[in-house]
This record gives structure tokens, C-alpha cells and sequence, in this order.
């Protein structure tokens, strides 16, 4: 199937002979889209593990409980909106409201993860329990 002469011409730029830069081809707007995917995993990685060590240590123990059921929910949310998003097919390339949504959400559920699991460590580790 060919493309139209609209498409080829933002694609490749103008055929009149002026220099144009068009739009990049899908093939390179997916590898820059994947390529800030990994770094916001890293980042959501590095972030949320580091937040919910000083939770764990700075919270106390009423209150870690809700912040970790907050950071559970709030991530979850934002999985969530993020799946449906990518998954209709909306864009390849993630608008700022998406960015900003994946770059508080995703740590938030890494952090609640990680309360949730040095919570268990320290509840089997306690003495007397």
C-alpha cells in the first residue's frame, strides 16, 4: 500500500527542492518511545525503592500502613490509565500529562511494594512474634 503524496512529503520533506526536515518515520519515533520507556523503569525502579526505605524508617508503624495502601492505589491508577492508553492506541508518542502521570505513579507503586515487603521482613524478624 503506497503512501500519499501528503505523507511522503512529511515524511522525506518537499520535493520542489527546498531542504524541509519532515516528521521521523514510525520505525524511529518507537525506538526513542522505548528507549524513555526504560529510563522511566529505572527511574520508577530507583525512585520508588529509595522512597519506600525512608518510609519504612520514618513513618510510623499506624501510618505506614495508609501510606503504603495510598502508594498502592495511587500507582495502580496510573498502570492502569497508562495500559488502556498504550493499549487503544491513542499515540506512539506520550503526551506531558502521561509522562507526568507514569513519572509520580509508577516510583508511588514501587514505593508501596516496598514497604509492603520490608514490613513482612520486619514483622518475621521481630522478636517474640
Amino acid at each position: 500500500m503506497g503512501r500519499t503524496l501528503v505523507a511522503n512529503r512529511l515524511l522525506a520533506g518537499s520535493a520542489c527542492g527546498k531542504r524541509h526536515r519532515g516528521r521521523p518515520l514510525n520505525s524511529v519515533v518507537r525506538h526513542q518511545a522505548m528507549s524513555d520507556f526504560a529510563a522511566l523503569a529505572v527511574w520508577a525502579l530507583v525512585a520508588g525503592v529509595i522512597a519506600g526505605v525512608v518510609v519504612h524508617w520514618n513513618v510510623a508503624r499506624q501510618r505506614r500502613a495508609k501510606v503504603m495502601r495510598w502508594c498502592l492505589a495511587f500507582g495502580f491508577v496510573a498502570i492502569a490509565v497508562i495500559a488502556i492508553v498504550a493499549a487503544s492506541g491513542i499515540s506512539i508518542v506520550p503526551t506531558r500529562a502521561m509522562l507526568g502521570l507514569a513519572f509520580v505513579g509508577l516510583p508511588a507503586f514501587v514505593a508501596g511494594l516496598t514497604v509492603l515487603a520490608l514490613g513482612r521482613v520486619a514483622s518475621r524478624s521481630a522478636p517474640g512474634v
